[in-house]
């Protein structure tokens, strides 16, 4: 027994092509795979489409390979015997296979032609034309033209021509466009949702990007006061509740696109050209603010209308830090910068101080050495204050009591971390040294007041009993009040002691306020003996980056105690000139490295610290910084 296939190629040209192939007993198989039997050319048909055993004498059976069948005689099934005896008509797809008997009883004859399909000849599909592109594109039905065109004329046409209308209607200037809503991606975020109903306030020019001029007219800190107060006003006319974020560039345009690193590859090099020819610029504002975008939903929860607004427009990096700064100094030759890599690459910390250079006293930055003086214009020591057995220690014991710390002082005694995230509160005399370092005097007539601190030129009207001022002033500025200043019980026998009557300028009084070994000098720098030095001190020390004291890792230690002294060596320090500055070294102790080195390894991005829209003043600073610049004080 056996099963004798003949294969039939018909041609237009000439005669048929008939291949025969004789199959012993066993299985062959029927299918679109080179590896099968029988090769099938239609693409609809499975790799090993199904197999055909002899099981009796002129006996086959057809059993699919896989879920898709075959049809016999019109007729799908997925498994058939077939006596070739009685001729049949088996479709694989478009391909048809004849079973029919053979010469030999026992055989059975199986037979195809190509190119003929289970319909006919006359219905033969051109495979060629069915999966070529050209068929699914111009060459389908008429309702999938209408519904392009439908879809063209709704979303593009009808906008566009309302658009138009809008912008030379007089009566409908403030009317927004209701068609192209369509367009836009989501809404504003919560810091720009006043700007909802007018998109002219941005988008000043039909299918022109947003521009950096827009953005700035707003946020551009770099104005005088009166285009400044003209941009604030504006934005409050928009129906903005707040005043506008005020920033400056990272630098000059000029400067930061010499900086940026140049894109040779092909495809960015085109995208940028693209981007500018659109008058989107790869380095606007809105390459990297993004507007529309709704907020994060995550794959759960996808956004719709009940989607809560970003607080601010999305933040979209472009390029990062190190990518300019890396090799810096090769694209821009003439920067005082240096070359930071990486964060094992970060240059030392330059504090700002007031330094004095040649007799000039100068505030500026200097980078952070052993020897370095801050000339404050300070007498402090920061050592004997935070002695735990000292005598400041005991008379906080005592009179600290009314301030609530009545123990041996710590840093949070005077220091404590503001609102703003990297900044301190000022020190201020009289909340913080007032308890014992009071500025008592009493008046003729015995009663105890005190001596303004940061007003100099007050002080000595008091002190010279000025016309305007309560007359015959009369102060003890000597041992009593230099021996314990602010001690109540020193108080009252001092006011029983006789007065110094002060009659006028250069005066007891005020050569033992201002003068060499007067009250002030315990704490202010003697100009010369003749007066007092400035006083020039800021509570930020680091102008270019932030740090927030408020973090715990950084202010306290895994128990929760304060642990200052781990960054500040304030126990150590004896004068007012000394910087307690930390280095790099004591921040690159938990920041710059991997989770493999050390488990609490912080953040060691750039924009930790850095923020990108700096300013180039320190009066200018986007966090504000309190510079205390007194005058000098008056001559003994």
């Amino acid at each position: 027994m056996s099963i004798v296939f003949h294969q039939t190629t018909q041609r237009t040209g000439g005669s048929d092509i008939v291949r025969t192939r004789i199959f012993e007993t066993g299985t062959i198989t029927i299918g679109r795979g080179s590896d099968c039997d029988i090769q099938l050319t239609d693409l609809t048909t499975s790799l090993r489409h199904a197999a055909i055993d002899q099981v009796g004498p002129g006996e086959i059976r057809i059993v699919a390979l896989g879920p898709q069948g075959f049809e016999i005689n019109g007729r799908l099934v997925h498994q058939v015997v077939i006596n070739a005896q009685t001729p049949s008509r088996i479709s694989f797809g478009t391909q048809v296979v004849t079973v029919s008997a053979a010469e030999d009883p026992a055989d059975v004859s199986l037979a195809q032609v190509i190119g003929q399909s289970s319909q006919g000849a006359e219905s033969q599909l051109d495979e060629t034309t069915l999966f070529s592109p050209g068929a699914g594109i111009f060459g389908k039905r008429a309702m999938a033209w209408t519904l392009a065109i439908s879809v063209l004329l709704a979303c593009l046409i009808v906008p566009i021509v309302a658009l138009t209308l809008h912008a030379h209607s007089r009566a409908a200037t403030n009317k927004p466009v209701q068609f192209d809503r369509q367009w836009s991606t989501g809404p504003l975020s919560q810091a720009h949702a006043f700007l909802d109903k007018d998109c002219t306030s941005c988008h000043q020019k039909a299918f022109v990007p947003v521009q950096d001029e827009t953005c700035l007219g707003c946020h551009n800190l770099n104005q005088d006061k009166v285009s400044l107060a003209g941009s604030l006003r504006q934005s409050k006319g928009l129906g903005s509740p707040f005043a506008p974020n005020l920033i400056k560039q990272h630098a000059s345009h000029d400067r930061w696109l010499a900086a940026m690193p140049p894109r040779h590859w092909l495809g960015a090099s085109l995208s940028d050209k693209m981007n500018r020819a659109l008058n989107h610029a790869p380095d606007g504002c809105a390459s990297c603010h993004r507007e529309h975008v709704n907020a994060e939903t995550g794959p759960n929860k996808p956004a719709d209308k009940s989607t809560p607004r970003r607080a601010v427009p999305a933040l979209v990096q472009t390029i990062s830090c190190a990518d300019c700064h890396a090799n810096l100094k090769t694209r821009l030759t003439d920067t005082r910068l240096v070359d930071t890599p990486s964060w094992a690459k970060h240059p030392q910390f330059r504090p700002f101080i007031a330094t004095q250079d040649g007799g000039k006293l100068e505030l500026k930055r200097v980078a952070l050495s052993a020897d370095m003086r801050d000339n404050s214009g300070l007498i402090f020591s920061h050592q004997l204050h935070m002695m735990p057995l000292g005598g400041v220690t005991r008379m906080a014991q005592v009179l600290g009591r009314q301030k609530g710390y009545g123990a041996a002082l710590t840093c949070k005694s005077c220091h404590e971390a503001t609102g703003i995230a990297q900044d301190m509160r000022p020190i201020d005399m009289q909340r913080d040294c007032g308890a014992c370092h009071a500025l008592n005097y009493t008046t003729p007539n015995g009663t105890i007041s005190s001596l303004p601190h940061g007003d100099p030129a007050k002080a000595v009207a008091l002190l010279n009993g000025r016309p305007d001022r309560p007359s015959n002033i009369v102060s003890r500025l000597g041992a009593w009040l230099r021996h314990r200043p602010g001690a109540e019980d020193k108080l009252s026998s001092a006011a029983s002691t006789p007065p110094i009557e002060v009659p006028g300028p250069g005066s007891t009084g005020t050569r033992l306020a201002f003068g060499k070994g007067g009250l002030c000098v315990d704490c202010h720098r003697s100009n010369q003996g003749i007066g007092l030095e400035p006083i020039h001190v800021s509570n930020r020390t680091l102008i270019w980056g932030a740090f927030n004291h408020n973090i715990k890792a950084h202010s306290q230690n895994p128990n929760g105690q304060a642990n200052c002294a781990s960054c500040h060596k304030a126990t150590l320090s004896d004068n007012a000139s000394d910087v307690l500055t930390p280095s790099i070294k004591v921040c690159a102790n938990c920041h710059g490295k991997t989770k493999a080195h050390q488990p609490q390894a912080a953040s060691g991005d750039c924009e930790t610290c850095h923020g990108f829209h700096t300013t180039g003043t320190l009066r200018q600073s986007p966090v504000p910084i309190h510079l205390i610049d007194h005058p000098p004080g008056p001559k003994a």
